[in-house]
């Protein structure tokens, strides 16, 4: 890391370029273009406490900064805002069609009284948080990959929206109307839905969709031709044994999984799952896998060990598959989230433990040793995985999951056998106040006398607890 700051302090001078020139280069630049803003010297630029009503259409914004303004009619049709951060900001009344919004963050912000200006504007892959809409149409509007936190929606008409892979946590939907659309691959996490109908089709589609479903009392309806005002939950879920078999039959393991997993059928939803795994690498639905992954934490008792097992099992599939060319660009797209989604996404607490040795990649036996001294200190203890970073010598990199009471004991466990703390009063010093837990001192022992008996060194010892990282 001394070497990386390094070189960024070596090659300051390189990147400075003053006021009085930039200037000049931005106008310049800005001679071939019929947009004047992109060039902008002042990308960065931070608008405090702004009311903007101007007329912004077609210009290039990406990356602004906006905080406490207020937009009053302005007119930012088919204008580019990606990448910006609003906080605390009001849209009213603006003309936001074609808007591209997309990774914008969203913060205590509000939108009022849009009723034409939210047509084809572009949502996706950005964050609000603490958001209000109120009396808002969108149609046509792009929401994909987007997360709502603690947001709300008044009396808004969705006619209709792409939201596939949205979250939406701690958000309430009040008089909320949808048309023609679906919730596809979406979750609801803590969602409270008042005087809304969800359409028919898209329940199974839904992360923890039929579940809410199941145990709300929320005032909502599902929609029907058979008739204007909708299905009660109760004559919904009547249809929940037809939708089960003709999925069965279509082999749409996706929606079939959700409906076993509401069943608390979870040996058949796990069946089902692989099943799905199965037809997506056949099908190349390389997509599909990732949907399929994360479906899987909505599934009861399924331990670290069988996400490890699952994922071996996807790897062993596609080695024995031959794709093209493009085809395996686009499993490379999926293949690291899919990693992710098993072996990563948990919802115990995480930490991550890098090992640097002095173990020459020859060396398989002392690999070996140090290994087994890693299991010897989690096995039992916690959900784990191990991965070997073959840069001669080896790097470990171990994540380790686990409830939170057990974390602190782990850290201290790691950094005695694996730093120069060697003594039990420094075991005793690391565990004081922490009643609960108990260490193996015999264990710690053997392992500091496997690593010294076989020469084994540990160069760099870095714990990262949740973006806390300690370096021995």
């Amino acid at each position: 890391m001394e070497q990386l700051d390094k070189i960024i302090k070596e090659t300051e001078s390189f990147f400075y370029v003053d006021d009085i020139e930039v200037n000049k280069l931005s106008s310049e630049l800005s001679e071939h273009m019929n947009n004047k803003l992109y060039f902008n010297p002042m990308p960065l630029k931070v608008h405090e406490g702004e009311k903007i009503s101007e007329n912004y259409s077609t210009k290039n914004l990406r990356q602004s900064f906006f905080n406490h303004c207020i937009f009053n009619g302005a007119n930012y049709s088919d204008a580019g805002l990606a990448g910006s951060l609003f906080v605390a900001s009001d849209f009213r009344e603006c003309n936001l069609k074609n808007t591209n919004f997309q990774s914008c963050d969203f913060r205590e912000c509000s939108f009022e009284n849009i009723k034409e200006g939210l047509q084809y504007t572009r949502f996706s892959k950005s964050i609000f948080t603490n958001t209000v809409f109120n009396h808002c149409t969108f149609k046509g509007a792009l929401m994909n990959d987007v997360i709502f936190t603690n947001c709300s929606f008044f009396d808004c008409n969705w006619t209709p929206v792409a939201i596939e892979n949205t979250i939406f946590k701690n958000t309430l939907l009040q008089n909320v109307k949808f048309r023609s659309m679906n919730f596809e691959f979406s979750t609801f996490d803590n969602i409270k839905l008042d005087n809304v109908k969800l359409p028919f089709p898209t329940i199974p589609y839904i992360y923890n969709g039929l579940s809410y479903i199941v145990s709300t009392s929320d005032n909502i309806r599902i929609t029907s031709a058979k008739r204007k005002e909708g299905l009660s939950i109760e004559e919904y879920l009547e249809n929940l044994n037809k939708l089960c078999d003709f999925y069965k039959y279509t082999h749409n393991y996706f929606p079939l999984t959700n409906i076993l997993i509401c069943k608390n059928m979870n040996n058949e939803a796990f069946a089902s799952l692989l099943n799905g795994i199965n037809l997506a690498i056949e099908l190349r639905r390389f997509r599909m896998l990732k949907n399929y992954c994360k479906q899987l934490k909505y599934i009861n008792n399924i331990t670290m060990h069988e996400r490890q097992v699952l994922y071996k099992y996807i790897l062993n599939k596609i080695s024995k598959m031959k794709f093209q060319i493009f085809e395996y660009d686009n499993l490379n797209k999926y293949l690291p989230e899919v990693r992710q989604l098993l072996l990563d996404d948990l919802q115990e607490q995480k930490i991550e433990v890098s090992l640097s040795t002095n173990i020459d990649s020859s060396n398989i036996e002392n690999l070996s040793v140090l290994v087994n001294v890693i299991e010897l200190l989690l096995d039992g203890k916690c959900d784990y995985s191990i991965e070997l970073r073959h840069n001669s010598p080896w790097d470990i990199f171990i994540p380790i999951f686990a409830d939170p009471n057990s974390i602190s004991f782990l850290i201290s466990t790691i950094s005695l056998v694996f730093s120069a703390i060697q003594t039990k009063i420094a075991v005793e010093q690391s565990l004081r106040d922490k009643n609960d837990q108990t260490i193996d001192y015999q264990t710690i022992k053997i392992c500091k006398s496997k690593l010294k008996n076989n020469n084994i060194v540990i160069i760099n010892l870095t714990i990262n607890n949740n973006g806390d990282i300690m370096v021995k």
